[in-house]
Order: structure tokens, then sequence, then C-alpha cells
């Protein structure tokens, strides 16, 4: 029997450990190499006088992509981990009045819309309808297509939803949403997921109006017991089951080129042979540090024209005693929003007041804290780019730990402080050679969405591919394990537009 084809991944965040089992499953004999001690990539964790905390991800959203994946293996999400629906999905503070919730049901959602502008709620419902007509256009046409075959895009149902479907590329997401709602709250709240897709509102495409789907109609999820690591680890279960090896502490230098064809990488100063070489590093590490100039099919001078999402200072925070106000998910809305935005994406400065995302998993899972304390995390966005001294950092904690004391109402949060965990900017680029120290990667603009994102193959190097949220389709968990699976389709040659229904042992 000849020898099984074998191949190699640089990194092991959910792109990297999707695709391994993939590989497995193909009949690849895989090796995933990792800088860092631990897998699962921005998606950490932090256990720590006990206390847990998710470091990376938070969010559970698109669970069909999940389900989806592990059904590839004959598996369950629940034969892993169990989910919880979250009820509220998340309060929203404002400057400009008080506190309000989402449910995530679109019956008490509509009666909020109503009760702060008249003539929101049917508004709302036909806003959230097309959403939801755009979010399975893009499952069925987009997300998981390799944009290798024109005649995809030429279906009659995708045809005859064109008209309006192009109007959302066109236009900006906060166009779109205030040609809808005059109220600058609603507005916000319908307008926050662009931070999540490391862009503003002002520049992210209207297309990604899709997402307030997931948000009044599908849920949030949260999986109980384990925190959102919990899909790294069962990835990394998965894979064991199916005989991927993990090594740590392993650096990467270097991407091995021999007559146009990936042949292995340099791992702790040795050589490592492959038949494939996948990366799951940085996008903008790997084409310009891992690979001779000549091989990079995105060199220097490409990411000069391309716009990064923002870096972030993230606080893990472990609070005495209760903290009612607060749910699982929080989202704190400054009143100067589009000014915010363009601290961060245009001036590049630092926010005195600033828009931020605080979670208190506490509210879920009471196994994240010890007795009678909570768990509470804060991100706050910075620009990309960013590298603040320690001092200008202390200096930023207090200022939005006094704006989250005021909008929330806790007057004595920090005094109840009694752990504190801190990432600045620069863990980024530490940690995952990230450019520019941004969180998240490439930005969502209309020039970097869908098609237009760096393809998973290389352009000018054979058996080399890319995965993770800097190559198609693009930012985030779900987003993630598609690239994994478009990976794949690039393998055996699929180039349809809809998810893979089985791994085929037909590349040994």
């Amino acid at each position: 029997m000849a020898n099984r084809r074998t191949a190699v991944i640089v990194g092991s965040g959910v792109g990297g450990l999707a695709l391994a089992n993939i590989l497995a499953k193909a009949g690849y004999e895989v090796t995933v190499y990792e800088k860092n001690d631990t897998a699962g990539g921005r998606m950490g964790v932090i256990k720590k006088k006990g206390f847990t905390f998710d470091t990376g991800p938070s969010w559970y959203l698109m669970k069909d992509v999940f389900t989806d994946y592990f059904r590839l293996f004959g598996k369950t999400t629940s034969n892993y981990y169990d989910l919880a629906r979250l009820d509220p999905a998340y309060r929203v503070f404002f400057e400009t009045m008080d506190p309000t919730v989402i449910k995530g049901n679109m019956e008490a959602d509509t009666e909020t819309f109503e009760s702060l502008e008249h003539g929101a709620a049917s508004r709302l419902r036909k806003y959230v309808t097309r959403a939801e007509s755009n979010y399975n256009i893009a499952l069925k046409y987009f997300l998981y297509n390799p944009f290798k075959r024109p005649s995809n895009l030429l279906k009659k149902d995708l045809l005859l939803a064109l008209p309006g479907f192009a109007g959302v590329f066109t236009r900006s997401l906060h166009g779109y949403v205030s040609s809808n709602f005059r109220r600058k709250e609603l507005q916000q709240i319908l307008e926050y997921p662009s931070v999540f897709l490391g862009a503003s509102p002002f520049n992210t495409p209207a297309l990604y109006q899709l997402m307030s789907y997931l948000d009044f109609n599908e849920g949030v999820f949260y999986p109980k017991k384990k925190g959102m690591y919990a899909v790294a680890d069962a990835l990394c279960k998965l894979g064991a089951e199916l005989g991927v090896e993990y090594k740590f502490n392993s650096d990467v230098t270097k991407i091995v080129v021999k007559d146009g064809n990936a042949t292995g990488i340099i791992a702790n100063k040795s050589f490592v042979s492959a038949d494939i070489v996948v990366s799951n590093a940085d996008l903008h590490f790997t084409e310009t540090q891992l690979l001779d100039q000549k091989h990079q099919s995105y060199p220097a001078k490409y990411w000069k024209k391309r716009k990064a999402g923002p870096s972030a200072l993230l606080l893990f925070l472990g609070v005495k005693g209760s903290l009612p106000e607060l749910e699982h998910h929080n989202l704190f809305f400054v009143k100067d929003w589009r000014q915010n935005f363009d601290q961060i994406y245009k001036y590049k400065s630092w926010p005195k007041s600033a828009s931020m995302y605080v979670s208190k998993t506490t509210a879920t899972d009471k196994s994240t804290a010890p007795k009678n304390h909570e768990n509470v995390f804060v991100l706050v966005p910075l620009p990309s780019g960013a590298s603040p001294g320690r001092s200008e950092i202390d200096k930023l904690i207090e200022v939005y730990l006094a704006q989250l004391e005021e909008l929330s109402g806790i007057k004595d949060l920090r005094q109840r402080i009694v752990l504190k965990e801190i990432y600045t900017p620069d863990h980024f680029g530490d940690a995952f050679n990230s450019w520019l120290n941004t969180a998240l990667g490439m930005s969502h603009t209309l020039r970097q969405s869908a098609f237009l994102r760096p393809s998973v193959k290389s352009k000018k190097v054979d058996n080399l591919y890319y995965v993770g949220a800097g190559s198609q389709p693009g930012i985030g968990v779900p987003m993630c394990i598609i690239s994994a699976q478009l990976v794949y389709k690039y393998l055996v040659q699929d180039w349809s537009s809809s998810a893979p229904s089985t791994i085929e042992r037909s590349v040994l």
C-alpha cells in the first residue's frame, strides 16, 4: 500500500483545527504546528484564582454551520458540548437613554422598537425578513463558493433576488439602516455587528444587515459549563480521534518552495516535508515573512492598500459580589457614534469615550467564577497599528471603567475588582504575529468582502493553501470553519457553491 499523503498546518486557530480534521478524514497524515503552548489561536482561555475567561470570540452565532461541520464526521455538537440559548440575547446601554434589552424574540423586540419609534415594529419585521433572505442567499451562493465557476451565480432564484440583493452591496450598512429607522439608538442596535466584522458601519456593505437575522430570529447561544473554548477543545478531541498530531511550542520560520511547489516547512530550525502546506497563521505574516518574495501572492505592496480591522484593549475582571445590572452580553454605545468610529478607523486615535462590549458569563455559567463573584470581560476597540505604552494604557483603563460604571449604574465596580488581567494591542502581535496588531484581521469593507478577499489557494505556489479569518470567507468562528471546507473543495476540485456533504478518501 502506498504511503499516505502528508499535510502540515501552520497554526492551530479554529480554521487550522477544523481543516486538520477534514484532511485526516480524507486520508492525509496531518500534523499541526503551533508557536504557542495551547490550541485555539485567538480562541483561548485564562484560568486564575477560580475564574475562567474566554480570551477571544464570545458570541456563538450561526449554529447550523457548526452542526453541518460535525455532521461530516458523523458527530453532533452535543457529543462535545451543550448549548444554551441566551434570553435575553444582550442588553444595550446608551449615553442618551435608559438601557434596553434585545430578547432574540421578534414579538418582544418589535414591541421594544415600537416603544422607541412609531412604526418601527413593522419596519423591523421587514428588515429582519430581508436579512433572512440575504442570509440564506449568502449561505447558498457565496460563503462556500470558491468563485471558480461563474455559472454558480446564474441560478434562477439568485437572479430573481439580484435586483434587491445588489443594493446591499453598493451602499453602507449605516446608509441602509438609517433609511429605515430614524432614531439613533435603533440604528446603533442594528449597526453594531459591523464591529465584529472588523469594520465601521459607515463603510461596511449593507449586505451584512443579514447578521440581524441571527440576532432577532435564530438567537445567540453559549456552550454551557465550557464557554467558547469548548469549540476549540471539541475540534482537538475530534482531531485526536482521527489521528491528527499537534506540535506545540513549535516556531515555524519558513514555508519551503521548490520548483513552484510547497514541499514543507522549517519548524524549530528543522525541515519538515509535506505533500501540502496550509497556513493558518496571520496571512500578512505568512506572505511577507514565511515566503520568499517571488512566491508571495500578497506582497508588502498589497497590504499598503488594505484596511485592517481594529486592535483592542481586553480586560478580564474578577469582581466581588453580584452585578445584576449586566446580562451575559452587554453593549455600551456612545452618543458620538460616527466620531467614535472615525477615531478608530480614520484618525487612528485613542477614543476618549468609547463604545465597548462587556460579557458576564456568570449570568449563564456560575462555574466561571468563585462563589459570590462575577466574571467580567471588557473589549474596547482601538486603532490598528496601536501600541500605547503601559502608563497610557492604565489611563485609558480608568477612563473606560469609569464610563462603564456611569452607564451601567455600578458605581463601585472598580473598588470590587479582585482580579485584573490585561491584554494590550501588543498582545495580538506578540501572540499571533498579527498584522498591525489587529484583533480580527482584514476589515470587511466592500473591496475586502466575498470574492474580493484573499483566496484560500496561493496564486504563486502549488500545494500551498491558507485557512482562517485572513482568507475567504472572512472574520468569525463560523467563517473560519467554512474556510476549512473551502480548502477541501479546492483539493477535490469541487467548484460548486454549496457546503460539502461528505469527506471522501479520494485524495490518498
